[in-house]
């Protein structure tokens, strides 16, 4: 029997957390010793309601001020199985997904690799009838994957509780991309086995739908920018915003100094179409109509992570510092 501990991280999900818990409850084609942890950061909307309909079939906690990484973190030191899974409250689980995370780990005992160094999951879909931003992101990330499969996305992540020990955990400091610490963490110092397996099927249905909430999410992830402020050369999307700030700053500049404002102006928007355009034709490799708009959100993403640099400077948090919770509150 499979035993695995599932985490999912929370706050103010009523949305999506029925739909998240039920898809773990009623998985098929496997035998499971399973428990769901969940960790809330303190919602105001019904979702603690929510939980409280499943009764014993889960244990949540509240602990308000963590960051991601804490709540994580948190969640696997109140579980108990061999397996720990990931899963954000946003997301649905294929009823197969246990039973394809169970054929793989038999597939690799076949192959001769140490089920303890593997960290498997998968990119998680977009739910049907997507918007072409949820479309569009969604298909740079696959691409994205085939070139490389450096770290799994925490969304649904799922790995052996030695490994996870011997990791230490998330690191706490990382506002965003602790998944990518984690894998990077495994790899390099634990011999560490990155395997995507789309088997492994997830559905995020928290992928921003529309221009507005793709700026506001990417601003968000910005934060982890911060790690890389002293060698900024080390994280291409502070990269690309130092260059809009740049670029902008010497327009207007420029501005104060010529007459020929369309001619600039043409100049200025080139150059900040330029490095977009340069990254969405090198992840599609010259098809020109998802190139025009991975262009766009690429130009969108730039933007939003410069302003992320604002809010740095700023001390303006989109998110909640961490604090101790040591003693949560507890419900099961």
């Amino acid at each position: 029997m499979l035993g695995i501990s599932i985490i999912v991280p929370c706050k103010n999900e009523e949305k999506y957390i029925s739909r998240c818990i039920d898809s773990l409850l009623l998985q098929e084609g496997v035998s499971l010793d399973r428990e769901i942890v969940v960790v809330d950061n303190g919602s105001t909307d019904n979702t603690l309601k929510i939980l409280d309909t499943y009764g014993s079939s889960l244990t949540y906690y509240i602990c308000p001020g963590f960051t991601i990484a804490g709540l994580r973190n948190f969640g696997v030191e109140k579980s108990t199985k061999e397996w720990v899974a990931f899963v954000d409250a946003d997301v649905e689980v294929d009823k197969r997904w246990a039973e394809a995370f169970n054929r793989f780990l038999e597939e690799s005992d076949a192959k001769g690799v140490d089920r303890k160094r593997i960290i498997t999951g998968s990119t998680c879909l977009v739910p049907e009838n997507p918007t072409w931003v949820e479309q569009v992101w969604y298909e740079q990330l696959m691409l994205r994957d085939t070139a490389a499969a450096k770290y799994i996305n925490s969304g649904n992540l799922i790995l052996h509780r030695e490994m996870m020990a011997r990791l230490g955990g998330f690191d706490t400091s990382y506002k965003t991309g602790e998944e990518e610490k984690l894998c990077e963490k495994a790899r390099l110092y634990h011999n560490g086995i990155i395997l995507k397996n789309a088997d492994i099927k997830a559905i995020h249905h928290g992928y921003p739908k529309s221009i507005s909430a793709f700026f506001q999410r990417m601003r968000w992830h910005g934060k982890g920018m911060s790690r890389y402020l002293l060698k900024p050369w080390k994280s291409k999307p502070l990269m690309l915003a130092i260059y809009y700030l740049f670029l902008t700053a010497g327009y207007f500049l420029l501005l104060l100094t010529t007459r020929d404002y369309i001619n600039l102006t043409f100049l200025f928007l080139l150059f900040q179409i330029a490095p977009a355009f340069l990254y969405a034709a090198n992840r599609y490799r010259g098809k020109m109509k998802p190139v025009t708009l991975l262009t766009f959100l690429y130009i969108c993403f730039g933007w939003a992570r410069a302003i992320s640099l604002f809010d740095m400077v700023l001390h303006r948090d989109v998110i909640q510092k961490k604090k101790s919770c040591s003693m949560p509150f507890f419900i099961s």
